[in-house]
């Protein structure tokens, strides 16, 4: 076991750091080479703040914390109306480059704080398919490492320990590929190994621990959602 990191950028990468390669045959996960003998094993991402932040536009909201307050005044499973985030294609639970994003559930009685958490928890809800797909290949996730701007949402980690049952620790260093860039650049010019002067990295991290009571809500959500691909995949491939 180990930590599964999700990058939340306008895509979200979710993935692992493994001893050796992995062929997986379902195509949901690839691999790279990373530093000495570890590999990184992902998925490299489908529209997750991009989904937000179309989300945010649409319904109106000022800013991300507008939307977050909203979303948090929602119930955990968004009185039932369900998310795909496939605005751009889907990338879990498969690759469907003709896939494309919908709400499912809507009734009168969602309103537009409903329509931004079920956004939030339908990214978290595909994490969560990478996730289970790393334990079936024998590298079971113990804690979820957040990074990227999405990870400044305290709303959305919480959902995402909730959705995952996984302990998330996030950071106030959003900018992580820029960070990462820049520590490239720093190790050639010092000379020095890169993980030494990420190790060096002073930041706070803030933890979200999942809520054992909402367990059977997301696992609810979580099996709709499976099932609302499946039963749309016909008309994507179509």
């Amino acid at each position: 076991p180990g930590p599964l990191f999700c990058v939340l950028g306008t895509a979200e990468v979710v993935g692992a750091v493994f001893d050796s390669p992995v062929i997986d045959n379902d195509g949901l996960l690839e691999t790279h080479g990373y530093f000495g003998d570890s590999y990184l094993v992902e998925n490299p991402g489908w529209l997750a703040g991009g989904s937000v932040s179309w989300a945010r536009e649409l319904l109106g909201f000022d800013d991300d914390a507008a939307l977050d307050r909203a979303a948090a005044e929602v119930p955990p499973g968004s009185d039932g109306l369900l998310f795909l985030p496939a605005l751009t294609g889907a990338m879990a639970p498969r690759w469907n480059a003709g896939a494309r994003g919908c709400f499912y559930g809507l009734t009168p009685a969602h309103g537009r704080g409903h329509l931004a958490r079920a956004v939030l928890e339908g990214c978290a809800l595909a994490m969560r398919d990478v996730q289970e797909r790393m334990q079936e290949i024998g590298r079971p996730a113990d804690s979820i490492i957040a990074l990227g701007g999405g990870a400044a949402s305290k709303v959305w980690l919480q959902i995402r320990a909730d959705v995952g049952g996984l302990e998330v620790h996030g950071s106030e260093l959003t900018d992580s590929c820029a960070l990462g860039a820049a520590m490239l650049a720093a190790a050639a010019a010092q000379g020095r190994p890169v993980l030494e002067l990420a190790a060096e990295i002073e930041h706070t991290r803030q933890s979200f621990e999942p809520r054992p009571e909402l367990r059977a809500t997301y696992d609810v959500a979580h099996r709709s959602y499976r099932q609302l691909f499946d039963r749309l995949e016909p008309l994507f491939d179509g």
